[in-house]
């Protein structure tokens, strides 16, 4: 059971029904991808900019040759400048497809947005809204509610939450009654045709031991519990679709209330000619994927109701070994996770952590950001001061508190807190006027109970009926 679970995606703007989804993965994952031109912000930039100038050129030609220059005139030279081989081909490749005499329209509605926006001071974002390239790469990414009933896959079906079954985790529970038959959810797959059990097995404690390989300690990545397979088969499918990795199996057949099954037409992600490939094919495409499930209601299911599959006998009987066999680590009494920990009010020093420690599996850790304090500002040698963050990252650092202050501010902390901290250079720093909010407590890595030596690893099974007997390679 893992603790990272329920984050929660919020839209950033209005979003029209049927429009595509997109977020920012960030300026450091745009990727170089041969042979595929990757669209960035300023390519559509450039595009709008080279359109606006296209529009005025267009005016002026017109207000000089008002006899000479019809629409067929203008819509040829459109068609020609969006063909003609040009250096900056990734702005240019943006240019909508449309007519010039549709783009010209929504020109003239951009250029009175912009108007209004100067007027209000606008913002990038609202500058953005008003963008002519994004406008139709937008109206180009929509699907119509006809379109979406006929061909879409529902992707709120299910919620998750505590399970039912004790120990089991988070489960998967229906959003709304779900007749039999109704595909309740929908992923793609991640195939691994061969190397799985390799790929998947990394070193206990994240260090591989510098002895020979015989004693190295290795177990089966977490993925592996998301994984399906077959007895008689290398091949591994990993669902990566919204929810359905919340499903739990059920040892009581009548709980059982939803079964994977193969899609039937083909997809973006779904191609029906791979169930008929090798094991071969699949390993020679693992830059593609083409596999995917549905998972279908096999009976009426209530709004509320705990959705269960499943997983299949190999893997009942491996979880009830696990369960017979299982011994808690000697620390297990005393082990908290941190998102269930609940600390005192206030972080403790040194000196209290004496008499009242935290779990041993807790550590502080703290915003690397401090700076040299003023001449004639240093006390008690103290060199340095917390610099506030001023955009939250990630990266903290080993800290340890020595000393805790009451403040008397108007700030949410009540406490501001001498520490020293390990800087990213290896030296100890002590810095005064830290803030609560940049101190936290974390796990100590590798001491969570995933990582145990003796966690449950097993695959999930895809039923017989369903398995391409092609993929069968180990018989």
């Amino acid at each position: 059971f893992s603790p990272y679970h329920s984050a929660i995606t919020r839209t950033t703007q209005s979003v029209a029904s049927g429009s595509e989804l997109f977020a920012s993965y960030g300026h450091g994952w745009i990727p170089t991808i041969p042979d595929v031109a990757v669209t960035l912000d300023e390519h559509l930039d450039d595009a709008d900019a080279f359109m606006m100038q296209y529009d005025e050129w267009v005016q002026q030609m017109r207000a000089r040759h008002p006899t000479e220059l019809d629409d067929g005139h203008i819509e040829r030279l459109w068609r020609l400048m969006k063909s003609f081989p040009q250096p900056r081909s990734a702005s240019f490749s943006v240019l909508p497809h449309e007519e010039w005499s549709v783009v010209q329209q929504r020109q003239a509605a951009q250029r009175k947005e912009q108007q209004g926006q100067q007027q209000q001071m606008a913002s990038n974002e609202s500058k953005r809204q008003s963008s002519t390239s994004r406008h139709f790469i937008e109206k180009k990414g929509r699907r119509s509610l006809e379109w979406l009933q006929q061909y879409g896959k529902c992707q709120d079906h299910m919620h998750p939450d505590d399970s039912t079954l004790p120990h089991a985790g988070r489960g998967a529970f229906a959003t709304r009654d779900l007749p039999k038959g109704t595909i309740v959810g929908y992923a793609p797959l991640i195939h691994i045709a061969k190397q799985g059990k390799d790929l998947l097995e990394v070193p206990h404690d994240g260090v591989r031991n510098s002895e020979p390989k015989s004693h190295e300690h290795t177990k089966p990545d977490l993925v592996t519990n998301y994984s399906f397979g077959h007895r008689n088969s290398t091949v591994l499918l990993t669902p990566y679709g919204g929810i359905v990795n919340y499903i739990n199996h059920n040892p009581n057949p009548s709980s059982i209330n939803v079964r994977i099954q193969w899609p039937d037409r083909e997809l973006i992600a779904h191609k029906p000619d791979w169930l008929q490939q090798d094991v071969e094919f699949l390993a020679n495409a693992n830059e593609n994927i083409g596999l995917s499930f549905d998972y279908v209601a096999t009976r009426d299911i209530g709004q509320g109701e705990e959705i269960f599959m499943d997983y299949g006998p190999e893997w009942e009987a491996a979880w009830n070994r696990h369960v017979a066999q299982w011994q808690p680590p000697l620390d297990s009494a005393s082990y908290v996770h941190s998102s269930q920990y609940e600390r005192p009010r206030y972080f403790l020093t040194e000196e209290e952590l004496e008499q009242d420690p935290y779990p041993p599996n807790l550590r502080t850790m703290c915003y690397e950001s401090f700076r040299k304090k003023q001449a004639g500002s240093q006390m008690n040698n103290v060199l340095y001061s917390y610099l506030p963050v001023v955009r939250p990252t990630d990266h903290r650092v080993h800290c340890t508190v020595l000393q805790r202050h009451r403040t008397s501010s108007s700030s949410s902390s009540s406490h501001t807190y001498t520490v020293q901290l390990r800087s990213r250079s290896s030296e100890h720093v002590v810095v005064s006027g830290f803030e609560e909010s940049a101190i936290f407590l974390y796990d100590t890595a590798f001491s969570q109970d995933w990582h145990l030596t003796g966690a449950f690893r097993h695959k999930l099974f895809v039923p017989d009926d369903m398995w391409p007997e092609s993929w069968n390679n180990l018989v």
